[in-house]
């Protein structure tokens, strides 16, 4: 598990990079990242215990189970992340139900 996302931007003047630490503070949902993928479209994914995050680069979209309304979907403890053919992003939580989540619409289907 890794308990925080740093993303290093390079300094123009001096050739270097300079790391970036993003956590609960800056839009993580919880410290805990479980999983992380790179979708077809360049945008990061991370499971959390708090549910689930897209990250553009610049902030973090967070989801929860709890915003599938009324599909019973379980928990928010999101433990692996996968995207299939279709860019459906395939999430699984600790209670090893898989769930799968449209991006364009951000619906769980």
């Amino acid at each position: 598990m890794l308990a925080v996302f740093v993303r290093l931007l390079p300094v123009a003047s001096q050739g270097t990079y300079v790391p970036t630490l993003y956590n609960t503070s800056n839009g993580l949902p919880q410290q805990t990242i479980n999983a992380t993928i790179q979708d077809k479209q360049g945008y990061m994914w991370f499971a959390t215990s708090n549910g689930f995050s897209r990250f553009d680069g610049e902030k973090f979209t967070n989801y929860n189970l709890e915003d599938s309304d009324s599909l019973g979907l379980g928990n928010n403890l999101i433990t692996a992340l996968r995207e299939d053919s279709h860019r459906y992003i395939w999430l699984t939580n600790d209670n090893r139900v898989t769930f799968r989540f449209n991006p364009y619409t951000r619906q769980f289907l």
